[in-house]
């Protein structure tokens, strides 16, 4: 009897070690499967996150095209969404501000097309149309003499919608020429210095009746980022100084604050046909 009550129970006691086990292995997979599920639940809290992010990016760069793909992304992928409402709220705000904005600056804009050719006018240039070439030439109304000059060229005949580029000329006219290969200009503190081709400068003898010197050597270009820099700095101070540094000798000359005035003519005009087209 003793012998049958010990086989049962070391035959519970097996029963129990195994249900045991296995309900070990049961809590280990209910474990894992809400480990998994609150990953899930992060992965998607990320990604909800992630598109807000994108589509308060889209609205800080204007981009109507992107804003409405992350928003119809959002719609679909998180429909039951606590941030639904407020991220649409933000939406439909942004585009009431944005089409306002457009409307004002459309208006500025005709405003400004139907008193452009006054304006023009009023910056006193010199406007010449080549009939061969079919280009017109935007020049400053500015004394013969000055050193640095800027211009401007446009495609055909209409002056507000033509392609239009730049082009800057330094100048020296004097007794001899200095053979020139380095132009330097000194605006304060800010330093700027240019090197050119030998076939890139134009010698020539003194035609015009209202410059006393014998020669003229110059230099004409289409500007780039660093000469652009130079003339903001200019523009800023309102004057400066440039010497022209040749082979065996320099000439040094003053950009005077008229001289600057009428540069700043020139790019006025081209700000102002900027803003029309």
């Amino acid at each position: 009897m003793k012998k049958v009550l010990l086989l049962i129970s070391v035959f519970l006691l097996l029963v129990s070690c195994g249900k045991e086990k296995e309900l070990i292995e049961e809590m280990e997979k209910l474990r894992a499967e809400n480990i998994e599920l609150r990953n899930k639940i992060e992965e998607l809290e990320n990604s909800e996150n992630d598109l807000v992010v994108r589509i308060n990016q889209a609205i800080e760069q204007k981009n109507i095209t992107i804003g409405e793909e992350l928003l119809k992304e959002f719609d679909s992928k998180f429909p039951l969404s606590t941030n639904k409402n407020v991220v649409n709220d933000t939406w439909n705000d942004f585009i009431v501000t944005y089409k306002a904005e457009m409307e004002q600056t459309e208006k500025e804009r005709r405003e400004l097309k139907e008193n452009f050719n006054k304006s023009v006018e009023e910056l006193g240039l010199v406007i010449t149309y080549d009939k061969f070439e079919n280009i017109t030439w935007i020049r400053p109304s500015m004394h013969p003499m000055a050193p640095v000059v800027l211009y401007l060229g446009i495609e055909g005949e209409n002056i507000a919608e033509g392609n239009m580029w730049t082009r800057i000329v330094y100048r020296n006219s004097h007794d001899e020429f200095t053979r020139f290969g380095e132009v330097i200009i000194l605006i304060d503190n800010y330093t700027y210095r240019k090197k050119f081709e030998p076939f890139s400068v134009t010698r020539t003898n003194n035609e015009s009746r209202y410059i006393s010197w014998r020669y003229i050597e110059y230099v004409d270009f289409i500007p780039e980022n660093e000469d652009i820099e130079m003339l903001d700095e200019l523009f800023k101070v309102g004057e400066g100084l440039i010497r022209f540094s040749g082979e065996n000798r320099n000439r040094d000359l003053g950009i005077s604050s008229i001289d600057v005035e009428t540069l700043k003519n020139i790019m006025k005009f081209k700000e102002l046909r900027d803003k029309i087209n």
